[in-house]
């Protein structure tokens, strides 16, 4: 027989082992297919394909103000109403956000190919349904649901790249089916979402009381969530209009290298907000500080080997038109080290209902960031060394200000 603390350390292995299986399977595949694509559409093509994800992206984490999040906290409430009611204004913002895009599709993306235009457009009038499955991906979390989480979580990730690598060997990738088949999955992925979040909307009456607490949650939450998504591919959105589509390219495939440095790192902060909400994680400075160091190990060793063969690799596999990314994966490597650990510290903040104590530090690099941005695109010609630097300065300042914020509770010190 297994004792129950044995079986629920099975479980939480592997919980934690999806998450890194996921993420390294996405990542081998994006690793594969990434290659296939740049041969295929060059890096102007690469570049555009990156305006459609990247500002999808950006959109569904700052569009929804928290409200998918507010539907996995609240949906360990039985019998309640509180998901739907969160998904549908989820639905709702969605459509105010997709009229925004559409209109402003043309300007925003004024320097990329007529097909990324229309391509952002169709995008567009999918954001209603994303944000219904963020709500259903977001109870699978904050339930520790993990398995079926990642299952979720992995169709827009793997289901992309694995067409780009059927396409290709068809002798069939150009940018138009490059894009079709990204908006393709994340069709797929929506309605898997919105079945889940239906599925657990209960039919009894949401009280004012809890109504309330969720708009309350919601909003600080998203204060929080939205500048740290804006944070993960600011850069990227900023260089949609202000650098040439070969530059974005360029950076969007340094961008997938580094993160390959960092699966472990990443899905050790993944858990955070999952474990804090099912107390699994006591609190204490050796707790907090034993995850971080594994993390950032992890972070740094796998950071020094995409940077000892990155520089060979990339030219070799994606062709000459990214060659010379060497100081570009420098930057990067590190933003994405200490990304790792600000998405376990702030992880665990928002499942213990603190995520006040993350505005402070999130807002700061963001503006910081973005700010910096601007300035050194206003000729229209923002390159990928810029972003990458300024990335990693933003990913500093935020761990400085963290650690200098005031705290609720000092029984996590991040610090030693």
């Amino acid at each position: 027989m297994i004792s129950g603390v044995a079986l629920w350390t099975r479980i939480q292995r592997s919980s934690v082992t999806w998450t890194v299986a996921t993420q390294a399977v996405a990542a081998g595949l994006s690793l594969v297919s990434s290659p296939l694509l740049a041969r295929a559409v060059g890096a102007n093509g690469r570049g555009d394909v990156a305006a459609l994800m990247t500002t999808l992206s950006m959109v569904s984490w700052i569009g929804f103000l928290g409200l998918p999040h507010a539907a996995g906290f609240f949906s360990f409430i039985p019998r309640n109403r509180t998901v739907l009611v969160t998904a549908t204004m989820a639905s709702s913002l969605g459509a105010l956000a997709a009229a925004g895009l559409w209109v402003s599709a043309p300007t925003f993306a004024k320097g990329h190919d007529e097909l990324t235009i229309d391509a952002l457009r169709a995008g567009a009038l999918l954001l209603p349904f994303i944000g219904t499955a963020q709500c259903g991906q977001e109870i699978l979390y904050a339930q520790n649901r993990l398995v079926a989480w990642n299952l979720l979580r992995s169709v827009p990730l793997v289901g992309p790249a694995t067409s780009v690598i059927l396409l290709f060997l068809l002798d069939a990738l150009d940018l138009r089916t490059a894009l079709t088949v990204n908006l393709a999955w994340l069709v797929v992925w929506a309605t898997a979402g919105s079945w889940l979040a239906v599925r657990h909307s209960g039919r009894s009456p949401v009280l004012a009381a809890e109504f309330k607490r969720v708009r309350q949650y919601a909003f600080q939450r998203w204060l929080a969530i939205s500048s740290e998504g804006l944070l993960s591919r600011l850069d990227q959105l900023i260089m949609v209009p202000l650098s040439a589509p070969s530059e974005l390219g360029r950076y969007a495939v340094a961008v997938t290298i580094a993160a390959s440095a960092n699966l472990l790192s990443t899905a050790i902060g993944m858990v955070g907000f999952a474990r804090a909400r099912s107390h699994q994680l006591a609190g204490t400075d050796a707790d907090w500080r034993a995850l971080r160091r594994r993390s950032l190990v992890f972070g740094v060793c796998s950071g020094l080997v995409v940077l000892v063969t990155g520089p060979y690799l990339i030219p070799l596999l994606f062709g000459p038109d990214f060659n010379g990314l060497f100081p570009v994966l420098l930057g990067l490597v590190v933003a994405q080290i200490l990304g790792a650990l600000w998405l376990l510290d702030s992880n665990v903040l928002h499942g213990q209902e603190r995520s006040g104590e993350t505005l402070g530090p999130s807002w700061v690099a963001t503006v910081f960031v973005a700010a910096s941005l601007v300035v050194l695109g206003l000729d229209g010609e923002l390159t990928a060394l810029e972003a990458a630097t300024v990335s990693a300065l933003g990913a500093a300042l935020r761990a400085l200000t963290f650690r200098l914020w005031p705290r609720r509770s000092r029984a996590f010190t991040p610090a030693g």
